[in-house]
Formats: structure tokens, sequence, C-alpha cells
């Protein structure tokens, strides 16, 4: 009997002791799920916004680069500070990557993740590089447009004054059989001014049927019929004339050349633009991939 009450004594103690064990391994696990789920929430809390982060940056540099070629290509309706604003933000976003910082989006935690900063860094600098290319083509096409400017005036005053004397002279020989040959040599050189005029502007503005040389030729065309109407005439109208012809064909190769050289910087801007562009959103891509890869592996 007492060998019996033993027995159950120690049965119970192990029923008790089995029970106990099983309820700390429920505890536990219920511990476990929850400590594990808290991470999750964390890890979703910490490096979603860095997801966020990563396609601003595309999305304000791509936003600037829109409105960059459409304030080059003679859109007036857009500023250029506003480009200058988003590249801003496309720097403010890759920072936020690299140290944190909060903005109206909310707020961003810095990553930890060594693939993820460095990459990001290389981000930075290629933003950088990209925004000092869009100054150099920026003020490259306005420094241009300022050289040529001085050349535009003197031509249109030279043809303005050319085409004004051809006309007094024509007036002041209307009558008169005799004068025919005035009227006639005038005519022509106030025909051929107007069509180099015409032809340079259209040459200036891309059409590459016109060529120079014709232009200029037809300029020289005009010249000696004006020194023709020095002949008949001799006076101080016709010696003008042929100053204005000179200065005139001086302001055309001028024109010309400024548009020449504009052209080549411009080429060599625009391509160093474009590229940086593209290693930008490669670089961008990169990152973004990186950020997902970190969020997965922190998951």
């Amino acid at each position: 009997m007492f060998n019996q009450m033993k027995l159950r004594t120690k049965l119970t103690a192990a029923f008790l002791l089995l029970a106990f064990i099983t309820v700390l391994m429920g505890i536990s696990a219920v511990y476990f799920t929850n400590s594990v789920g808290n991470s999750g929430l964390a890890v979703g809390a910490d490096l979603a916004p860095l997801s966020d982060a990563a396609m601003e940056i595309k999305l304000t540099a791509t936003r600037a680069h829109l409105l960059f070629e459409e304030i080059m290509a003679g859109d007036g309706t857009e500023d250029i500070n506003e480009v200058w604003a988003l590249l801003d933000k496309t720097l403010w976003y890759t920072d936020a990557i690299l140290q944190g910082g909060s903005n109206e989006e909310g707020t961003f935690m810095a990553s930890t993740d060594p693939v993820v900063l460095d990459k990001a860094s290389q981000v930075r600098a290629s933003v950088e590089q990209f925004i000092q290319s869009a100054h150099n083509r920026y003020d490259t096409r306005a420094s241009a447009a300022g050289i040529g400017s001085e050349a535009d005036q003197q031509f249109d005053a030279d043809y303005e004054a050319l085409i004004a004397n051809l006309d007094m002279i024509i007036q002041a020989n209307r009558n008169g059989n005799d004068k025919l040959e005035i009227i006639f040599e005038a005519g022509a050189a106030k025909f051929a001014l107007a069509d180099s005029h015409l032809f340079l502007e259209e040459l200036l503005s891309g059409d590459t049927s016109n060529k120079f040389e014709e232009i200029v030729a037809g300029i020289e065309g005009a010249r000696n019929h004006i020194e023709r109407l020095d002949l008949l005439l001799g006076n101080a109208t016709t010696r003008q004339l042929l100053d204005d012809t000179d200065s005139f064909i001086a302001a055309a190769e001028t024109r010309y050349q400024n548009g020449q050289n504009e052209s080549i910087a411009g080429s060599a801007v625009d391509e160093a633009f474009d590229q940086e562009f593209e290693a930008f959103v490669a670089l961008a891509d990169e990152a973004e991939e990186v950020i997902h890869d970190s969020m997965d592996s922190g998951l």
C-alpha cells in the first residue's frame, strides 16, 4: 500500500512537471511569435520609406530633365529655377537614404546596409555630376546667344540702312528716262540684299538647303550693283551704301560663325548631359533594387 502511494505521488509530480513545461513552451511560442511579428513591423517601418525615397530620386530627376529640355527648346513658359529646385530634391532624397531625414512625405531612417549605403553614395555623386552638366549646358547656350546678339543688331541695322538709302535713290530718280539705269541698279541691289537677308535667317534657323557661301555671294552681287550706282551718282549716299554693305557682310559672317561655335559647343555639352543622365538613371535603378533586396533580407 505504501509503495502504491509513493508511485502515485511520483506520477502526479511528473504529470505536474510535464504540464508546467507545456505551459512554459506555449508562453515562449506566443512571445516568439509576437517578437518576430514586431520585428517585421519594425523592418517594414524603417525600410519601406527608403524604397519611396529611391522612387522619388528618379521621379524628381526625370521631371527636372523634361523641364530642362523644354526650356532649352525655347519654351518661355517654364522656369529654369524649377529645374534647379527639383534637382535639389533629388539630392535631398539621396541624403535621406544615407543620413535619414524628415519632410512633408514623412520620416526616413538612414539605411544601415553597407551595400545600400555604397550604392546611394554613387547615386549622390552621379546627381552632382548631372547638376553640373545641366548648368554647363544652360550656361553655354546662354553665352552663345549673348555673343550673337551684338552681331544680330548690327546685321539688322545695316540691312535697314541699306534698304532705306536704296529706296531714297529710287524715289529721287523716278522721273526721267535718263534715270532708268540708276533705278535698275538700285532695285537689283535691293532685291539681292532682301534675298540674302532671308536666306541667312533660314540658315541660322536650321534650314541646311541654304549655303552660307551662296548667301555671301548674293550680298557681294548687291555690292556690285551699288558700285555701279556710285559710278553713276558718285555722292555721299552711294559711298555710305558701300560702307554699309561691307559692314553687312562682316555682320553676316560673325552671325554665321557664332552659330557654328554654338552648335559645336552645344553638341559637346548636350552629349555630356545625356550621358550623365543615363548614368544616373542606371545607378538609381540599382539603388532601388538593392534597397528592395535589403528589405527582403531583413524580413
